[in-house]
């Protein structure tokens, strides 16, 4: 799927969100990313040891969601 390294640490760049940068985007805390994972409104890929990871996919899929666009 990936030539090389650099290609897949660019596709995760681009493409994976933590926390605070799901946070950051959507304009709100951390702590209303933890509220919107609990209402089920946010799916994180990866949710383990104090780690959740979300696709930038599922972000903007929120944020048109929530902005009615």
């Amino acid at each position: 799927m990936f030539a090389n390294d650099q290609e897949y640490e660019q596709f995760l760049k681009e493409n994976v969100l933590s926390t605070k940068d799901a946070a950051d985007f959507l304009g709100i805390t951390r702590k209303g990313i933890s509220y919107l994972v609990k209402e089920g409104k946010l799916r994180p890929f990866k949710d383990q040891d104090r780690v959740r990871l979300f696709s930038r996919r599922e972000i903007e899929r929120y944020k048109k969601e929530r902005d009615g666009v």
